[in-house]
């Protein structure tokens, strides 16, 4: 079994709104091009497709927005040229607004605290 993979029982999964294996979530820090990105800095053309790989990333990595943006600006100096701090600022926040504010999906241990606390609610 993949150790990043949880497996939940199904009327766990079909009764909560946290989705466990989001598109974006198949990309990892260990995935060859994108680490390569993350510690030399990515080139033109390739720095808003890394971005975005960084920020699900840190998401499934189960870092909060603040961590990562501080992360994600230190990164984003190695860049060939830099992207400007308001667009990075901007698309950081835009996708942990969409996809850990509106579509619930964050990394395993926050889709576990959601269920726990449901499954205590009840």
């Amino acid at each position: 079994m993949d150790p990043g993979k949880l497996i939940l029982p199904p009327q766990i999964i079909l009764n909560n709104p946290v989705h466990l294996a989001p598109n974006y979530a198949n990309v990892s820090l260990n995935s060859g091009s994108l680490r390569h990105y993350i510690e030399n800095g990515a080139p033109d053309g390739m720095r808003h497709t890394t971005l975005i790989g960084y920020i699900g990333a840190l998401i499934k990595s189960c870092f909060r927005e603040e961590e990562a943006l501080v992360k994600i600006l230190a990164w984003n100096k190695l860049n060939r040229p830099p992207l400007s701090e308001v667009e990075v600022i901007k698309t950081v926040h835009n996708c942990y607004e969409k996809w850990v504010n509106v579509q619930k999906i964050g990394c395993v241990q926050f889709a576990l605290y959601t269920v726990l606390l449901k499954s205590l609610s009840k």
